[in-house]
């Protein structure tokens, strides 16, 4: 299951926006119900998150209890099929910080786009705005 959309990103982090390509691989786990709860993801951001937070990041590492959790999720429990755009909006939740997608800001973080709605010439990339 390929898809047609990509996900626009503009999380302050970088000089432009991010264009994020779901991989074909990705899209065929989430059609097939191979995906993990986003729970797990999170509960591994929380470390890491702890981590930056007392300084120790450069020298962290996940325990093998969070990471078996994970590979016990991929098998045993999964959220089930998702459609397309349930998938784009799974892997927003997955890979962005909840600054991005879970507030309210004046301007859009995320947006999802057309593939072919993309400029050719991405040499302005950073004078890209998303509108509303």
């Amino acid at each position: 299951m390929t898809t047609d959309y990509v996900i626009l990103v503009d999380d302050g982090q970088l000089e432009h926006i991010g264009v994020m390509y779901p991989s074909d691989e990705f899209m065929e786990q989430a059609k097939e119900g191979k995906l993990p709860h986003i729970k797990y993801y999170w509960k591994l951001w929380e470390a890491e998150k702890k981590a930056i937070e007392n300084d120790t990041h450069a020298e962290f590492c996940h325990s093998q209890e969070d990471l078996d959790a994970v590979v016990w999720a991929c098998e045993n429990d999964n959220v089930g099929p998702l459609t397309e755009e349930q998938a784009l909006e799974y892997l927003m939740l997955r890979c962005f910080d909840q600054d991005v997608w879970g507030s309210q800001h004046n301007v859009p973080k995320f947006r999802f786009v057309k593939q072919s709605d993309l400029p050719e010439n991405r040499e302005f990339r950073n004078a890209w705005k998303m509108g509303l």
